[in-house]
C-alpha cells in the first residue's frame, strides 16, 4: 500500500510545505521520498498524484470546513481529549478561512478519486500533535513550533528522535534509507 503524508503550509502557497511519500512492504513502512519545501498547491498535487498506485493521503490540515464561526465538531472533540496535554486544535471556519487552501486541495483530491471515508482510495485529515503522544506514550505535547529558539529546536531534535526510534516499532516499523536517513540526520543538527 503506497501511502502520502502532505504538511500542508496555512498561511497561503508563499510557505513551504511538505510531501512525504511511503509503501508498506514485508510488515513495514519505507519511507520513499521526502519533499521538504515544497511551494504552491499545484506542486503538492503533482507530487502526489504521480505516484502510480498511491491509496492514502493523510493531510495536516482542516479538510472539510463547513461552519461559519467558531470550532468544527471534530476540533472540539480533539481539544476536550487532548487539551489538558497542551495539544488542542486550531479553529477552522469560514470566517477565518473563507478560502482555505486545504479545502481546495481536498476538493482536487477528491476529484482524483481520493475519497473521504473511503476504502480504495481515501483522504483523511491528521493532527500530528496527539498522534506524536499517542505513538510515543508522551503525557503532553512536544513543544517544538512555539516558544523561544531554543526550547523548539530542543524539541524539534527530540520528534526527530523519536521518528527515527520507529525503525525498532514492533507494529510496524519505520524503514528510511540510507541516502534519506543522511539528509534528515544532517537537517536535523543543523538546526
Amino acid at each position: 500500500m503506497k501511502l502520502a503524508g502532505i504538511d500542508l503550509a496555512w498561511q497561503g502557497e508563499q510557505n513551504p510545505s511538505a510531501v512525504a511519500i511511503g509503501c508498506i512492504q514485508s510488515n513495514q513502512l519505507v519511507l520513499e521520498s521526502l519533499e521538504p519545501a515544497v511551494y504552491g498547491l499545484s506542486r503538492i498535487v503533482e507530487i502526489s498524484t504521480k505516484q502510480e498506485d498511491l491509496q492514502g493521503i493523510a493531510i495536516d490540515a482542516p479538510l472539510i470546513i463547513k461552519n461559519e464561526s467558531g470550532q468544527r465538531g471534530c476540533e472540539k472533540a480533539l481539544s476536550r481529549d487532548y487539551g489538558r496535554r497542551k495539544a488542542s486544535c486550531h479553529t477552522s471556519n469560514k470566517r477565518l478561512y473563507p478560502e482555505a487552501l486545504s479545502v481546495e486541495l481536498s476538493s482536487i483530491l477528491q476529484a482524483q478519486g481520493f475519497k473521504h471515508l473511503a476504502t480504495d482510495k481515501w483522504q483523511i485529515e491528521c493532527y500530528p500533535h496527539p498522534a506524536i503522544i499517542e505513538c510515543f506514550d508522551l503525557p503532553e505535547r512536544l513543544a517544538y513550533k512555539k516558544g523561544c529558539v531554543a526550547d523548539r529546536k530542543a524539541g524539534q531534535i527530540e520528534v526527530a528522535r523519536l521518528i527515527l526510534s520507529l525503525e525498532r516499532s514492533r507494529l510496524l516499523p519505520l524503514f528510511i534509507p540510507k541516502i534519506l536517513k543522511d539528509t534528515y540526520q544532517t537537517n536535523m543538527y543543523a538546526l
